[in-house]
């Protein structure tokens, strides 16, 4: 019965030109119901039973194959209103333990940027967003692209921090902000002019180059004046 149920669910937010045409309350309708269902399944996760666990990965089966992620994207587009209903919805997939699966989708992660950056002019997405990012911040993907959008996250999730006294929003901004701040600095290490590494290793050379033709120089000279250096375990004294 659960497995009917899931296939019920998955097919009703596909094919995605369809889903797309239907009127707002459908669309709100469908998604709520097939994150309720998520949600339960998460909470029912730890019994370990069989019909869970198959519906579990029929969900994930669904979400590799990216349709059902892509339309829940489109829709989140439309409006901050359902960006809060799919990113709500990506959060219940995470807590089915599918965090690193949608991760693994574009649509996916620039709507859970852009829920955390407000793109939306409504400041309230960021704290839908949280729960999303902290658990994808675990895929390496997902991690870049923190990192690349490191300068407006940091001062974003410190306001956010400082006026939701929330226990899981407070963990999510401490857990995320340490793994932001590193992703920065390696993604400003990354975009360095290349012209100025090579000019750093040019100078490097030209420094070690002209420390060791300087003993070779006087090495040759001590040769030349009939005053060798002395041979001590392989190295020459000078």
């Amino acid at each position: 019965m659960l497995e009917l149920t899931c296939m019920s669910l998955l097919a009703a937010l596909e094919p995605e030109g369809i889903f797309l045409s239907l009127d707002d309350s459908e669309l709100q309708r469908r998604i709520l119901t097939f994150t309720r269902f998520a949600v339960r399944l998460a909470t029912e996760q730890q019994r370990f039973d069989a019909d869970e666990c198959l519906a579990t990965a029929m969900i994930a089966s669904a979400c590799r194959e990216g349709y059902v992620l892509c339309a829940l994207a489109a829709v989140a587009r439309r409006s901050a209103f359902f960006a809060q209903l799919v990113l709500a919805c990506f959060a219940s997939l995470c807590r089915l333990g599918l965090a690193n699966v949608i991760a693994d989708q574009p649509s996916v992660r620039s709507t859970v940027l852009d829920g955390l950056l407000s793109r939306q002019g409504d400041a309230s997405l960021a704290t839908f967003a949280l729960p999303c990012a902290h658990a994808m911040s675990d895929a390496p993907i997902f991690l870049s692209a923190l990192g690349t959008a490191a300068s407006e996250l940091i001062p974003i999730l410190g306001r956010l921090h400082a006026v939701d006294d929330g226990e899981e929003a407070g963990h999510c901004i401490q857990s995320l902000l340490p793994k932001i701040k590193a992703a920065g600095a390696q993604a400003s290490s990354r975009s360095a002019p290349p012209e100025v590494l090579r000019v750093g290793r040019m100078a490097s050379g030209r420094s070690s180059g002209g420390a060791m033709g300087g003993r070779m120089s006087r090495w040759i000279a001590r040769i030349r004046s009939g005053k060798p250096g002395t041979m001590r375990a392989g190295f020459v004294t000078i």
